[in-house]
């Protein structure tokens, strides 16, 4: 797994930084910032997380959605 470089801060805003991965057709994953661990959703507590991603500024979601059940809404709604 390719490792991201460090990426940046802006107020509470963070940019991911490259290599994104690509995770099939649309799809792309990128590495949180090790900053941000404490803060992910996890097997344990799968809604703890008050982070959001946004893209070029508009927010995507659902927020604290399983990876299989991303690709499938997104399949659906393709």
């Amino acid at each position: 797994m390719a490792r991201a470089k460090t990426s940046t801060k802006s107020s509470d805003n963070w940019i991911l930084a490259h290599p994104f991965r690509h995770d099939g057709g649309m799809r792309w994953a990128a590495d949180l910032p090790p900053e941000l661990s404490n803060d992910a959703d996890n097997n344990e507590q799968p809604y703890r997380s008050p982070l959001r991603l946004l893209e070029d500024g508009t927010e995507l979601g659902p927020g604290h959605a399983l990876h299989a059940s991303a690709r499938i809404d997104w399949v659906q709604s393709a």
